[in-house]
């Protein structure tokens, strides 16, 4: 990967995981109510950011954002910070059922939200879908089982840990991009412009 091209990478990361470091940072000082609202700032200030440095806001990191915002701000209404753990579980179970459902109507929910950075095969969007779905449906299993077994204290951690976990996991998928990208795409599958 050129330089030029980790630029906005390593911009993207910073974007993704601000607000993440921002909650589990503040969670450390404060309850878990105000730690909410500096991840509903951080979350809105990051979407701000990228709309204006990239012109534009990509679809996943709106439509997550105003969904972790929509959650947060209830939970900070109703003073329940278990609305907030269910936005993730939520969010995890709806992705992994239209990244499944698209699959059996050969539609990919994850072509349509991430088309514009990556140009692979119908059959790499498949092979993402499937796994990506199965990611995200432990992904809700085990965002709820923490909360319950293991107590707020532990869900923030674990919150924190996940976000790694998926940069991870999307590092992983990279092989699918690499053996699958189209003729317009760099030698990492993404979309050149």
């Amino acid at each position: 990967m050129k330089t030029s091209s980790l630029i906005p990478f390593a911009r993207n990361a910073v974007y993704e995981f601000s607000p993440v470091l921002v909650f589990f940072l503040s969670y450390q000082f404060v309850d878990i109510l105000s730690a909410i609202f500096f991840y509903i700032l951080a979350s809105i200030l990051v979407l701000c950011l990228s709309a204006i440095t990239e012109k534009k806001l990509a679809k996943f990191p709106l439509f997550s954002g105003v969904l972790l915002v929509s959650f947060g701000l209830v939970s900070l209404f109703f003073e329940d910070p278990r609305l907030f753990v269910w936005y993730y579980t939520l969010f995890y179970s709806v992705l992994a059922l239209l990244l499944v459902s698209g699959v059996f109507v050969n539609k990919s929910f994850f072509k349509w939200l991430f088309d514009s950075l990556f140009a692979i095969s119908q059959k790499g969007w498949t092979q993402l879908s499937i796994r990506w779905a199965l990611f995200y449906a432990v992904l809700a299993i085990s965002n709820e089982w923490v909360w319950i077994y293991h107590g707020e204290e532990a869900w923030v951690q674990f919150r924190f840990m996940m976000s790694f976990a998926i940069v991870v996991f999307g590092v992983l998928q990279f092989p699918i991009l690499w053996r699958n990208r189209l003729p317009e795409a760099n030698s990492w599958g993404i979309r050149i412009h």
